[in-house]
């Protein structure tokens, strides 16, 4: 039976045609949905470990516990489900961030929070830390830089203890002087402050664009040259290998 002015051959053509591209995309669906439980599963079980060795440090969240873990892992997007808050909302409400890192090529979030008059703590491993021990030259008690090794990590595990018990120990009139100067650390980031490094590095760049630019077009000009200006420029003899054979 022909339909909508397809032959039965054609139609059948169309059919099958039509099942395998729906099944591909079945399976593509289905494909998904298993890489995403899969991941999740895996999630599942890095936040089980968490929670277990929390509880295995003693913090249960009870009522007479004086420190408190709340742990979200999740993106703070304000749709999270938990907190409906965005990152920046909820950093306004701390009153300290700790980001020991072990490695971090520059570290935005230490400096994310000076900028929003949050003291942090840092390590000798983030580059943000580095930068604001060399280029920062008075105390910055807003922002403490853990030097950090491959090797000491009891060391660091102490010191971040001692610098978040003495935070805590500070009235009010000295907190209020240590956002102060977290804001003022953070203002050694400001594009004012780094514009002049982008123009030198574009000006060093441009230099080399240039010098390259002489070199081809000197070697250009000397591949247009006649062969025997070629070889009077180069002022080498040019040996050539001759053989002579005789047909007698």
């Amino acid at each position: 039976m022909a339909t909508a002015g397809y032959s039965k051959g054609i139609y059948l053509e169309v059919l099958i045609e039509n099942i395998v591209t729906y099944s591909v995309v079945i399976l593509l669906i289905f494909l998904l949905v298993y890489f995403q439980m899969k991941k999740g599963k895996k999630q599942s079980k890095k936040v089980k470990e968490k929670i277990e060795r929390a509880k295995e440090l003693g913090l249960n969240n009870s009522e007479t516990d004086k420190v408190k873990l709340f742990f979200i892992p999740c993106y703070l997007d304000g749709n999270d489900g938990i907190i409906n808050k965005t990152y920046y909302q909820m950093l306004i409400g701390l009153d300290l961030t700790v980001f020991p890192s072990y490695y971090e090529p520059w570290g935005y979030t230490p400096l994310e929070s000076l900028a929003f008059e949050v003291p942090t703590i840092t390590t000798s491993l983030a580059g943000f830390g580095l930068w604001v021990n060399d280029y920062y030259k008075n105390e910055h008690p807003g922002i403490e830089v853990i030097k950090r090794t491959d090797s000491n990590d009891d060391y660091v595990t102490d010191t971040l203890s001692i610098l978040i018990k003495s935070f805590t120990e500070n009235d009010n009139d000295k907190r209020d002087s240590i956002k102060k100067n977290a804001l003022d650390v953070s203002k050694i980031a400001l594009w004012e402050n780094l514009i002049e490094h982008y123009y030198k590095a574009y000006h060093i760049a441009l230099s080399k664009v240039d010098e390259r630019i002489d070199k081809l077009l000197v070697q250009d000009r000397q591949e247009q040259l006649p062969y025997i200006e070629q070889i009077v420029a180069v002022n080498k003899p040019n040996w050539i290998r001759l053989m002579i054979f005789s047909d007698i």
